[in-house]
């Protein structure tokens, strides 16, 4: 996803392992624009003054110099769309590609695929530390926590402590606490990345065409991060908005649905479940002013079952990780909406029918 490190780690690549090469060349994969920037600065070097060459004799100087040359690395960093790069791709592989990209569907022809994740707490904890320079573990934890372990917010949060005056990680995480993501927006002119988590987001969501897909994703917003049951939106089917109501029982166009949300690695799809990094969530509510919040009530709703629809022991007693994990949902979803300013007299009734459910004395729910 965007904001994961993937630029990062091919650049600490070519640190490590320069002395192996001859070449190395960074190509700016994203537009046709950069593509071609990146290949007319290479083929500059060697002929500085030739005559003005077309987009395609560009293309074809760069691919041709790789391949009748060794020993090379080109990194294609940022590549959405692999149809774009194509021309530019030697053919004769006389050294080694790394392409860093979003797409999650990439073909094998193209290579292994690694993905890569947001750091573990340690690690994240590690770096804070150093780039902040305050040794403080236990609020460093929580401040990582809280940004979900993503490095571009890690290096937001570390470069702000860093160069505001009396801020440490207590501070941060109050200014967090009372400005949201506003305060990830405030680092444009802090670190050195052009973009901002939000703004990283924000690209990746405005390449997602199909309506319905959109809508999933703002609903999941409310869920909590992980193990968001498929389930949960196909059993509230009649409760969703045109087109995702007709769309998602319908299973070929469920799954146009969760490729257009996977597709660009804004969310993660594995056994039936859906995963979304915590950021991207509050990112998203923002942009709806808590539109789907009620629906998400209906929805969690609908998936717990209660003494009217089931016989509520019995599930509970059988299912308990499912119910555990519904219970969860429930919680953060009732969480939530205690927690924002309109509170309408259905909304009040959807989380009361909520705490109650998960007020229950049974042996699974006692963690509650």
């Amino acid at each position: 996803m965007g904001g994961v490190g993937k630029t990062q780690i091919a650049l600490e690549y070519v640190y490590r392992y320069h002395i192996e090469y001859k070449v190395i060349w960074w190509v700016g994969a994203d537009t046709n624009e950069t593509l071609l920037q990146s290949a007319n600065e290479f083929i500059k070097r060697d002929a500085p003054k030739k005559r003005k060459n077309t987009s395609e004799d560009i293309a074809s100087l760069f691919r041709h110099w790789f391949e009748n040359n060794p020993n090379w690395m080109i990194i294609y960093d940022n590549v959405d769309d692999f149809e774009l790069i194509v021309p530019y791709l030697p053919k004769k592989m006389n050294g080694n590609i790394i392409f860093t990209t979003r797409l999650s569907n990439v073909s094998d022809i193209y290579g292994e695929m690694v993905d890569v994740d947001s750091l573990n707490k340690n690690t994240a904890i590690e770096f804070l530390e150093k780039r902040t320079k305050i040794q403080d573990k236990e609020n460093a934890g929580l401040l990582a926590d809280r940004l979900g372990y993503l490095p571009l917010a890690l290096e937001q949060a570390g470069a702000y402590i860093r160069e505001t005056p009396n801020t440490d990680y207590v501070r941060y995480l109050s200014l967090l606490q009372n400005h949201d993501l506003d305060v990830l927006k405030q680092n444009e002119k802090i670190t050195d990345y052009e973009q901002t988590i939000i703004t990283t987001w924000v690209i990746s969501a405005n390449k997602i065409k199909e309506r319905s897909a959109l809508q999933l994703l703002y609903l999941c917003s409310y869920f909590a991060p992980d193990d968001i049951e498929l389930y949960f939106f196909t059993n509230a089917a009649e409760y969703l908005c045109h087109p995702l109501k007709e769309e998602i029982t319908n299973e070929l166009k469920r799954d146009n649905i969760l490729r257009e949300l996977t597709k660009y690695s804004l969310v993660k799809y594995e056994n039936e479940k859906l995963h979304v990094h915590r950021l991207l969530q509050e990112a998203t509510r923002s942009q709806q002013n808590n539109n789907g919040l009620d629906m998400a009530l209906r929805i969690i709703w609908e998936a717990l079952p209660t003494a009217e629809r089931d016989d509520l022991y019995y599930y509970a007693n059988h299912n308990q990780e499912d119910f555990i994990r519904y219970l969860s949902h429930a919680e953060f979803i009732a969480g939530f909406a205690m927690n924002t300013p309109q509170k309408t007299e259905r909304r009040l009734e959807n989380i009361a029918n909520i705490y109650q459910i998960i007020a229950t004395r049974l042996p699974c729910a006692k963690r509650l």
